[in-house]
């Protein structure tokens, strides 16, 4: 009789099969996942600047020529007045070069300081 079709064993086997897996979906949800470490993390350009891909690179490369300049155009400003602002914005490669440089170096502090900040804040939250 192995042969034999039953519907009542096959009812029976995939009702137990679906509490089962019922079951197993209620472990997995309740479940609370471990966090990742704060420097496992994957980080996405597009989660903080919406860009689409094909101007990303661009867009990018633009910020790490520009801003620095910017922000170095503003220390020397700030630091020698309208002398330095006269100067830094004339097109000479040594002094463009020093003006990115001064900027570049502030911006590098500043995001140091953010990670710092975002590691500390992601310990606190998380444990």
């Amino acid at each position: 009789m192995p042969n034999t079709h039953d519907p009542y064993l096959t009812t029976v086997k995939i009702t137990l099969k679906e509490a089962e897996i019922k079951s197993r979906r209620k472990k997995v949800k309740n479940k609370k996942e471990k966090p990742k470490s704060f420097l496992s993390q994957n980080i996405h350009i597009g989660d903080y600047i919406y860009l689409p891909e094909s101007l990303q690179k661009l867009f990018l490369l633009l910020i790490l020529i520009i801003l620095p300049y910017m922000i170095g155009i503003i220390t020397m400003t700030i630091i020698e007045g309208s002398k330095g602002f006269q100067e830094s914005t004339r097109m000479i490669f040594d002094i463009f070069m020093l003006t990115w440089t001064i900027g570049y170096e502030i911006l590098a502090l500043l995001l140091l300081l953010l990670i710092i900040k975002s590691a500390f804040s992601f310990n606190r939250k998380k444990s």
